[in-house]
């Protein structure tokens, strides 16, 4: 065989090339994509959110992800262009048809032009749609009563929201109440109508998604109260009465006093520091001063409120103090003083023969009082009294002072 020489120097050159070409070659070749599945969060019945980390590695990349109710990973989100960086960057996706109370696998897939690449394969569950079950009403008053729901969250918290409508179209929303363990929940409603149908329903929401239950239910009538009695039904202005009363099998109930003045056009309101309760036998007892006629009645929760079938009526007259005194030789001065202050006129009056005094004016003369006075002559010996007629817009009757005597000269 013919064997031609070689320098060493070449020798060394071929070497040398053989070993430095092949690694700048590897160096230029583009590599495929990689992808690392992180896990699914913000997990509903019906959505999902997948999380990867992804390399395009240097060369335009698309993503997504594959997810199903088994290994096969029959559904896929959209691809998504993730660009041509050469260093890992995050991918979220968001998913919104998914089924409740289903196991699901999932894994993100990158491809570019050098390959493509499965992450590894992640599972979940999403939680199931809350039950709520038979429904109830309890506690049931004339304004106020507690739904009841059964509900089963299989291990979700469930939040309960319950409406109540009557049928006039008023609602009153109840709410809202976060269960955690299975079992009754209570949702309280108030500011019912007494006597009136309702409507309701309870809304349980969790993660798995929401259930409805129903019901209607009639809150009760009010009952009847009692006419109280009253100390005495014409009294003397500033005089005080005594309204008393009992209520059958209601020991121990808060009771108050409400009165509606003269010309009993106003509602009813309650009396300042006239409120208690009823004892052991269900008995109760105000007492108030009169400042004018009125009309007393006792409210109680539940019960019916003061009217013609429970109140009692007291009429104020106004209380009089008169006198006369000799002036000179025949002429005598009739004076006085009447409280309240209201308008009214005086008239002087013989008993037993009629008036003998023009009617005056009262002045009023403060401290809530009015006075009078009558000058007149030749006034016969016999016992006289100051009859007033009192304006009927004042709530104080016409009244008549106590007798006093002209004595003989």
């Amino acid at each position: 065989m013919l064997r031609t020489p070689v320098s060493c120097a070449v020798l060394l050159a071929l070497v040398v090339l053989a070993l430095v070409a092949p690694a700048a070659t590897w160096a230029d070749t583009p590599s495929a994509a990689t992808a690392d599945t992180l896990g699914v969060t913000a997990i509903t019945g019906t959505t999902a959110t997948f999380q990867a980390t992804l390399n395009p590695h240097g060369l335009p990349t698309i993503a997504h992800i594959e997810y199903g109710i088994t290994e096969d990973l029959l559904q896929s989100t959209p691809d998504v262009a993730v660009g041509s960086g050469a260093t890992a960057i995050p991918f979220t996706v968001p998913v919104t048809a998914l089924v409740a109370g289903r196991h699901y696998f999932a894994a993100v897939y990158v491809s570019n032009s050098a390959g493509g690449e499965y992450g590894d394969m992640v599972e979940f569950d999403t939680p199931r749609v809350p039950r709520l079950g038979p429904a109830a009403e309890t506690d049931i008053t004339q304004f106020s009563a507690t739904l009841h729901v059964r509900v089963l969250g299989y291990g979700v918290p469930v939040t309960l929201t319950a409406s109540t409508v009557s049928l006039g179209g008023v609602v009153l929303p109840s709410g809202p109440l976060t269960v955690t363990a299975d079992g009754d929940a209570a949702l309280p409603v108030a500011g019912l109508q007494p006597s009136t149908a309702y409507r309701w329903s309870v809304t349980g929401t969790s993660a798995g998604g929401a259930d409805v239950t129903r019901g209607t239910f009639r809150t009760l009538p009010l009952v009847a109260m009692p006419r109280p009695a009253i100390s005495a039904n014409s009294v003397a202005y500033g005089s005080r009465v005594t309204v008393t009363g009992t209520i059958p099998l209601a020991p121990g109930l808060a009771v108050a006093l409400q009165q509606q003045p003269f010309p009993f056009v106003a509602p009813f309101a309650a009396v300042p520091g006239a409120a208690g309760a009823t004892d052991a036998q269900g008995a109760y007892t105000f007492t108030v001063q009169a400042l004018g006629s009125a009309k007393y009645g006792v409210s109680a929760v539940g019960y019916q409120a003061p009217g013609p079938a429970n109140t009692v009526q007291v009429r104020v007259f106004a209380s009089v103090a008169a006198h006369a005194k000799r002036a000179r030789r025949h002429r005598f001065v009739v004076s006085g003083r009447y409280w309240p202050d209201v308008p009214s006129k005086a008239s002087l009056y013989r008993l037993r023969h009629g008036r003998v005094g023009f009617s005056v004016t009262p002045a009023s003369s403060g401290g809530n009082s009015r006075t009078f006075r009558f000058g007149a002559r030749k006034l016969k010996p016999g016992s006289y009294e100051i009859r007033l007629t009192m304006a009927r817009s004042t709530g104080v009757d016409s009244t008549r002072s106590a007798s006093f005597r002209i004595p003989r000269r």
